[in-house]
């Protein structure tokens, strides 16, 4: 499971399909959500092959920015490629997002590393919350009517009241959206000290 549609948006919520909003719209709002989501819980909700420069720490272990690590494809240091005996060396720790090896990563020398991160599983709650954040966006450029930096309203249409708030990440309201928010404080927190 991934991210939801546009066309399962659109049977989730089946109003979008009279509002003049195409796919590219709403495949845009699932990316921006995507982003925003991944962000403020720290792990990719997908999985991800990201390429990441890492400066050393003299230690065994290099941090890497994303968690959920599961394969490390490609190391370089200064132009010179790890070989296939020293990537099979390595150790990856997934939920550390941590690649440890035998001998110390130097900080004198930038790591470029290939690697694997995120769920391979979407959680239900992530992909509840972006159709409920994208319906809320879509609104936006569909329905001309619809009240614009509301905090509540009311959809004529199907009678059904809304109630948003401005986002604030740090009061745990990152999109403003409080259905969406609560799905993703229902998450648990995977951002990584420093690095976020």
């Amino acid at each position: 499971m991934a991210y939801p549609t546009a066309d399962e948006i659109r049977d989730r919520w089946p109003i979008i399909g009279g509002w003049p909003v195409d796919d590219t719209v709403l495949d845009d709002l699932v990316a921006e959500f995507a982003d925003l989501a991944e962000r403020y819980r720290g792990v990719a909700f997908v999985s991800r092959t990201t390429t990441e420069s890492v400066r050393g720490a003299d230690r065994v272990r290099l941090l890497l920015p994303n968690v959920e690590v599961s394969a490390v494809s490609a190391v370089t240091v200064d132009d010179t490629a790890f070989t296939v005996d020293e990537l099979a060396d390595l150790v990856v720790e997934s939920a550390m997002g941590a690649v440890v090896r035998a001998s110390v990563w130097s900080s004198c020398s930038i790591y470029v590393v290939t690697y694997d991160h995120g769920l391979s599983v979407t959680p239900p709650a992530v992909r509840r919350a972006c159709a409920e954040w994208v319906r809320a966006k879509a609104g936006d450029f569909g329905v001309p009517e619809a009240p614009r930096n509301a905090i509540s309203y009311q959809d004529p249409s199907t009678g059904w009241s809304y109630r948003e708030s401005t986002a604030d990440w740090d009061a745990g309201r990152p999109t403003g959206v409080m259905v969406v928010d609560d799905a993703l404080n229902s998450l648990p927190d995977r951002r990584v000290p420093a690095v976020t």
